[in-house]
């Protein structure tokens, strides 16, 4: 599907090359600009920072590489922010909000010597970055941003001498409103006047000679060059006229891909000035050639395309696959950016991994990691999703500190807290589970998970998510969850901020049998009256439509036994619902009798009355101020499902032979979603070719199956015996179950003998498959090997059977050649 991210339309590009003219390079040690603090200057809750660089060479943390800052800490504590880069191409956006930093780092896509447009825009609780016009990175900040009061920097940190960037920078924009991906996009390559509504700075840096950086906005706010003279006046940003890049790999489904061959994509932009046609893409898996298409196709300046590559491939029984995606064009100016790599950590059946021991800190990795992943559609055949997490310690230790932590998960259903648990102190731990079946509805179809981790040093954590997916029917299969609060920030006992929570009215859906409140609350501050809210017991009230349902005792006594022991610092001590180096167990309310199916419902969660005499705020003098974690959710399950679903699934692939050739092939699909499917295509590929593409006009009802007869006149393009077979629904939610994979045996009349002469018991068989032989295939030889033709073991026939070991579970083939050179191949499932 193709959609239009960007749209530096050609005459925009022809615009903004005639007027760019000047930038300014810096060499990265000690050149500036420095800007007179104005507060009109200081970032909001609605706040957009623009520009374009071009880095000579990328510092080596994401922290190093300033753009444009204003942060700094020290005795007045002052915070502020700084957009800046490094770390191979890393864009980071760090923020002071309350008494924390609060960090978004992109995944490295930037290219040395290359030209990028950035952004980083604040909009009301999040943060979101954007690299040549896509998003690149998002999260969230607890309270409003925190000032500072010290200059303004081009190039440079305020308040942390040295952190300066090595490039040059142009056109640096800076407004007090959050400008969408549509107005970044519009006016990236356009000069503006300085009169633009919400533009609160302009630097077009098209003096060209000087000491003075112009503010078009407000001349009275002009930067200062500081070590600078008119060697570093240089062109500015200029863009090739041809230029594709890949940005990132994507739709790989990360269950089904264990059983089933799997279609991947590609987020593909022309980056160039021009429109560009017929590029061709080229998937590599381990290093080797697997896919090449061209894209039929063009694509305008700017034009972003999620190309869904046609051929599937099969990553069946390989482990630990790399994926690489390379895009060509004999008019490409540019080849840096022209190459994607996803590497998957494959586990054992029914664990997925999320992350792989990334690493989390307050330098180059930054506290958040991302990770985008397909997963089935349908979630009713699975009893229990258990998420295990684990921390380990990076080169240089752990971090010494207990550090709040959590993963979230995001779908079109929503984006939400699924677990939260505290590192311990400096030490590695874990694995710890959480049951996040309630979280079904969040966890199906394209998820992006996020793992975030509160931790200022430099070495951090690594961390390790897996998610177990365990099959079987529950006796309420179908749930939906909603979120009812989500507050990572939420001050307790201030005399001038208002700590009670506003009631949530959420509707009950129809079919709702049983439902249950989930509560994840932590208290966190302490050195404040009764030494809240970390370690001070208190007794909150569950309400449901002004009623108390329950109440919930916010205390977690049994730190003592925590099997993360031997941590320093205090973690024998009991909390606020929470242990150090432990996940955070939710409570449960059941609100079955208590709301009715069909009606709206009122939530309420009354903290205890509390007032904290000794200060408000954080006064770094030992206290921290009193706040809550609070994440609540309703969840409501049922035996029926809460919404249409519609998949199609191809279940079989049968053929028929005559003398070596086929002369039938059958695609059987069956109706696996809850409402009728009318038209629909069917695939068929041989050894990585489509052989055919055939629209087929009939209505499928749900539990219908229908077999397919290809309409193929040749059979004889056949010429390998790997086969794929798709079907293609309009609006199908789960495509991982879309392809069929078969592997073709061919067998002639002089081959009947051979084949009767072995057998294989049983079949479907354990990990080991045990092969007879009778006298006549004596000196013959027997070869193994699994679907993708790699070549288990191979041994010369010399007695009645053979035992045969394999590690993983799957599809085999056991080819027998006899002394005569007649072969036949039978196929054998390993389950176990």
């Amino acid at each position: 599907m193709k959609s239009i991210y960007l749209l530096f339309l050609t005459l925009l590009f022809c615009a903004a090359i005639q007027a760019q003219n000047t930038a300014l390079r810096f060499d990265g040690t000690a050149e500036s600009v420095t800007i007179t603090n104005k507060p009109i200057l200081n970032i909001t809750d609605e706040y957009t920072i623009e520009a374009w660089i071009f880095a000579e060479e990328w510092k080596s943390l994401s922290w190093q590489g300033s753009i444009f800052t204003n942060d700094a800490h020290g005795t007045g504590d002052e915070r502020g922010f700084a957009f800046r880069c490094g770390d191979n191409g890393k864009l980071s956006y760090v923020m002071g909000a309350g008494s924390e930093w609060n960090e978004v780092v992109s995944p490295s896509v930037m290219n040395e010597k290359q030209w990028h447009h950035v952004a980083a825009v604040v909009n009301n609780g999040t943060v979101t970055l954007y690299i040549d016009g896509q998003p690149a990175g998002s999260g969230t900040y607890p309270v409003s941003p925190t000032p500072c009061e010290l200059a303004f920097t081009i190039g440079e940190s305020t308040g942390f001498p040295g952190r300066v960037f090595n490039g040059i920078i142009d056109e640096l924009r800076v407004w007090n409103v959050a400008r969408t991906a549509t107005q970044l996009a519009d006016n990236a390559t356009v000069d503006l006047t300085g009169s633009e509504s919400g533009l609160i700075a302009y630097f077009p840096l098209n003096e060209g000679s000087g000491t003075t950086a112009g503010n078009r906005v407000d001349p009275s706010s002009s930067g200062t060059l500081l070590e600078m003279d008119n060697s570093n006046w240089v062109d500015g940003y200029t863009l090739p006229d041809f230029d594709v890049s890949v940005k990132n790999i994507g739709g790989i489904d990360r269950v089904n891909m264990t059983t089933r061959p799997i279609r991947i994509s590609a987020e593909i932009q022309n980056v160039g000035t021009m429109s560009i046609s017929d590029v061709e893409a080229t998937i590599y898996l381990n290093g080797e050639e697997e896919v090449s298409e061209t894209l039929e196709m063009t694509l305008l300046a700017g034009e972003a395309l999620d190309y869904k590559f046609i051929t599937p491939i099969n990553l069946i029984d390989i482990n630990n696959p790399e994926i690489e995606v390379v895009i060509s064009h004999p008019d490409d100016a540019n080849a840096l950016n022209n190459s994607a790599t996803k590497n998957l950590v494959t586990k054992q059946e029914s664990f997925v991994n999320i992350f792989d021991r990334e690493q989390h800190n307050f330098g180059s990795a930054g506290q958040n990691q991302t990770n985008t992943m397909v997963l089935p559609g349908d979630l009713s055949g699975y009893e229990t999703l258990l998420l295990h997490i684990a921390v380990e310690c990076p080169t240089g230790g752990c971090d010494p500190w207990d550090q709040a932590a959590q993963v979230w998960a995001s779908n079109e259903n929503g984006n939400m807290e699924i677990a939260r648990y505290i590192t311990p102190y400096g030490i590695a731990c874990g694995p710890w589970t959480v049951d996040v079946t309630d979280f079904k509805s969040v966890l199906t179809g394209e998820v992006t998970f996020t793992s975030f981790v509160q931790v200022f040093g430099q070495s951090g954590w690594l961390v390790t998510i897996d998610l177990e997916m365990i099959e079987g029917i529950s006796d309420y299969p179908h749930s939906k969850v909603t979120s009812i609060y989500q507050d990572d920030y939420h001050v307790y006992g201030d005399p001038g901020i208002e700590d009670d929570l506003d009631p949530v009215s959420l509707s009950v859906a129809g079919n709702t049998e049983t439902s249950h409140l989930r509560v994840q609350v932590t208290g966190h501050g302490q050195g404040n009256t009764n030494n809240a809210a970390e370690f001070f017991a208190a007794t909150h009230e569950v309400m449901v439509n002004g009623s108390k349902l329950a109440d919930h005792f916010l205390w977690k006594d049994d730190c003592a036994l925590n099997t993360c022991a031997d941590q320093l610092g205090n973690w024998l001590f009991s909390r606020a619902g929470w242990c150090p180096g432990q996940e955070v167990i939710p409570a449960f309310f059941n609100t079955t009798d208590a709301l009715n199916p069909g009606d709206n419902a009122e939530f309420d969660y009354e903290l205890q009355d509390y007032t904290n005499l000794l200060n408000t705020g954080y006064n770094n003098s030992g206290h921290t101020e009193p706040f809550y974690r609070i994440h609540t959710f309703l969840v409501e399950n049922s035996t029926s499902r809460f919404a249409e679903y519609t998949n199609l699934a191809t279940t079989d692939f049968a053929y028929q032979v005559e003398n070596l050739f086929i002369t039938e092939a059958i695609g059987t699909i069956k109706n696996e979603g809850s409402i009728p499917v009318t038209n629909f295509t069917m695939k068929i590929f041989n050894e990585g070719e489509l052989i055919s593409e055939e629209d087929v006009e009939q209505t499928l009802m749900p539990g219908d199956e229908y077999d397919h007869f290809f309409d193929i006149n040749d059979f004889g393009d056949f010429g390998g015996t790997d086969v794929y077979v798709e079907v293609l629904a309009e609006g199908d939610q789960n495509s991982g179950d879309n392809i069929y994979f078969s592997n073709i045996v061919l067998v002639s009349s002089n081959d009947v003998e051979v084949l009767s002469n072995f057998t294989i018991s049983p079949n479907p068989s354990g990990r080991t498959i045990n092969v007879n032989f009778e006298n006549n295939l004596f000196a013959g030889q027997m070869l193994l090997y699994s679907v993708e033709g790699r070549v288990i073991t191979q041994r010369i026939i010399s007695n009645h059977q053979e035992a045969i070991t394999v590690n993983n579970s799957g599809t085999y083939f056991i080819k027998v050649t006899d002394s005569s050179g007649k072969t036949a191949t039978k196929k054998v499932i390993v389950i176990e």
